[in-house]
């Protein structure tokens, strides 16, 4: 994971909020993906002629989620720290807004104090909604765990090849070309 510093500026609330949408659209991919998974048998067997595909779609997916995961964790962190961060704030302003004697000062702070409650409450709606979105990853990764392909699905995959014709079995490439140019040699038929 990637740490922002000062030259790329601060993480904003929307960016987690953006990054949620994200993450809900990675756990429907990787669900979509489970549904689609054929059963195999434990040599590697199936019905299914690209099996192994579709599980390598799936840790792709899965893979995705994880990483998902992994900057929720950080994002938060980042909530966390800033709700402290205004609950600090908030205590600050209610102590000094007591100390003031003139209405018009009182009044900055009680907006002041408005605001930060605002978004202190933003911020904790926001790590519910991180804590939500954690438990549907795990869920998520508990189910795709349990969906595996016997054997290694990153081995490489057989790429496509045509089935041999009927009757032409012992006709390889070499000899079909020999029989072109005995063909064409012939010349035309009269």
């Amino acid at each position: 994971m990637e740490k922002r510093d000062s030259k790329e500026g601060k993480l904003t609330i929307a960016e987690v909020e953006s990054f949620l949408g994200t993450v809900d659209s990675c756990i429907a991919e990787l669900a979509q993906k489970i549904s689609q998974l054929p059963k195999v048998e434990q040599d590697g067997s199936s019905e299914c002629p690209f099996a192994r595909q579709l599980y390598a779609d799936k840790e792709e997916a899965q893979k995705k989620v994880q990483c998902c995961l992994e900057k929720l964790n950080e994002y938060g962190s980042w909530v966390q720290s800033e709700i402290a961060r205004c609950k600090n704030n908030l205590a600050v302003i209610t102590a000094h807004e007591n100390q003031l004697n003139n209405d018009r000062p009182r009044e900055y702070f009680s907006d002041a104090e408005t605001q930060l409650a605002a978004l202190y409450n933003r911020l904790v709606q926001l790590a519910q909604k991180i804590q939500e979105a954690i438990r549907n990853i795990q869920q998520a990764l508990e189910q795709a765990s349990q969906k595996q392909y016997p054997g290694d699905v990153g081995q490489q995959i057989p790429s496509f090849q045509m089935p041999p014709l009927p009757g032409d079995s012992n006709l390889s490439q070499p000899d079909f070309d020999a029989q072109l140019k005995q063909m064409f040699s012939i010349g035309p038929i009269e």
